[in-house]
């Protein structure tokens, strides 16, 4: 190690950063905190018995909730502990996932030496910063993947049987996670099929690979028909997916053009190294490469962070072109380019850190009937009872659910709040601007509602009764 850092001065720098930036942000900075209140939310919820899709509205694949359930289930109930245990376990899975990545560069894609660039060129997208440690299925999802994928490597490799059962096994583990992975997943049909076509043994293994997949996957829609949620299911993963992004997105373009400039150099790095490259399993890193920009030009890409999968594949591709041009004269400017992208980095965790973001988070889960309904930003509390069937989005997504499949067609938000007192609202009528009129209609909240609140924040209100009073000496 002492040796490298003396050989490799500046290289070591940037590692400390990357270092560095990671975990500032694990513990100042979280964009996503509503997607980790929603999971940990859910998970709570399963901890207590209840099954989703049928006893509360979800539109993700459940392993995350089962999976972190029995640690929800002994935790104490304070939100903020929670929510950084949560984030702590997201953040040792991202570890993990980065030591599989490193044992894929070391064993087929030009050796360890090519690692500590890579790593560099990971973390200069700073949506890689930021969902290292974020507590959503992507993240667990990711590591499973990759798994797969190193298994997949060792099977064309030395063809045994054992590491392609390990691989379906993983890829499967990972659909559990997040049903898009799907199309990560689906790509390496062909690639495999033009390495086996000729080969029966392959058709033989693929067969054996199947049995333990398909015997959870069975198991899996027995408990969903067992448990009354298969057609819920089906409707809040496949179809509410697919629908709900024209009505709440319509006007959204896609973050991929924002970092299209990056994958046009990817992409030119990839072929310019394809020429002379005949290693199999970097032209397999290129061809996901490929199918995962496809995928995001197809499919709307609302948030930068459904954008790490591309990053990870365009740091495959430029690391070893990094490593080969590292002391050229010509790389003064990409170095340049790189403290740059660190500063940024640094910037834009010192700019938008959850500060505020957490004042709000611990005024709502600072006790159980702190009940809060929510049109913008999805604050959740955590541990409240629940109330009703959307008590994990209370209403942005949930009013679609309901609009889309007629779900509980009785449900008046209004009366909602008024008769459960709610605490708190997190609530602004442009939100509702991109909803058709008639479920514009059925979701706004009257004057006579708001009336009965005080704004205490932008877009949050507070129960007039639940304020505290003004003392005189405040006065």
């Amino acid at each position: 190690m002492t040796e490298f850092i003396k050989q490799n001065k500046l290289l070591s720098i940037f590692l400390l950063a990357d270092l560095f930036v990671v975990l500032l942000s694990f513990a100042f900075q979280d964009p996503v905190i509503t997607d980790s209140m929603e999971h940990l939310r859910a998970s709570y919820l399963v901890s207590l018995g209840d099954v989703p899709y049928r006893d509360f509205f979800e539109h993700h694949h459940p392993l995350l909730w089962y999976a972190f359930a029995p640690i929800a289930a002994v935790l104490p109930h304070n939100a903020l502990l929670s929510l950084y245990v949560a984030r702590f376990c997201a953040f040792l899975s991202s570890c993990a996932m980065l030591y599989v990545l490193y044992l894929i560069i070391k064993n087929f894609v030009g050796g360890a030496k090519l690692f500590p660039y890579f790593v560099v060129l990971l973390f200069l997208a700073y949506p890689c910063v930021y969902s290292f440690s974020s507590f959503k299925p992507d993240a667990f999802a990711r590591l499973f993947y990759f798994i797969g994928l190193y298994c997949f490597f060792l099977y064309i490799k030395e063809q045994k049987t054992r590491f392609l059962c390990l691989c379906f096994l993983t890829f499967f583990i990972a659909f559990c996670f997040l049903q898009t992975f799907a199309f990560d997943i689906l790509p390496l049909i062909i690639p495999a099929l033009i390495l086996f076509y000729n080969k029966p043994v392959f058709y033989r293994d693929v067969g054996v690979a199947l049995i333990l997949p398909a015997i959870f996957f069975v198991i899996a829609i027995y408990l969903m028909i067992a448990n009354d949620v298969w057609k819920p299911y089906f409707e809040m993963n496949w179809l509410f997916n697919k629908e709900h992004r024209p009505i709440i997105y319509a006007d959204t373009v896609s973050t991929i053009w924002d970092w299209m400039w990056l994958f046009v150099f990817a992409l030119i790095a990839l072929i310019f190294q394809l020429k002379n490259q005949s290693n199999v399993y970097f032209k397999i890193l290129g061809w996901l490469f490929v199918c995962e920009i496809v995928q995001h030009i197809i499919v709307l890409a609302i948030y930068p962070h459904y954008l790490v999968m591309l990053f990870i594949f365009s740091a495959f591709i430029c690391a070893p072109l990094l490593y080969r041009f590292w002391h050229h004269l010509l790389t003064k400017f990409v170095k340049t380019l790189i403290i740059a992208l660190f500063i940024l980095d640094f910037a834009v965790i010192a700019s938008f850190n959850q500060v505020q973001y957490m004042q709000i988070f611990n005024k709502v889960n600072s006790s159980p009937d702190n009940q809060i309904v929510n049109f913008v930003f999805c604050w959740l509390n955590i541990y409240a009872p629940k109330i009703n069937f959307y008590t994990v989005m209370p209403h942005r997504l949930a009013a679609v659910d309901n609009y889309l499949y007629n779900r509980f067609p009785d449900y008046d938000v209004n009366k909602f709040i008024q008769e459960n007192k709610i605490k708190y609202i997190d609530y602004s009528e442009n939100n509702l601007t991109f909803f058709p009129p008639t479920l514009q209609e059925r979701f706004m909240i009257s004057e006579e509602t708001l009336r009965e609140y005080e704004e205490i924040d932008e877009n949050i209100y507070q129960r007039k009764d639940t304020l505290e009073p003004v003392s005189e000496n405040n006065q």
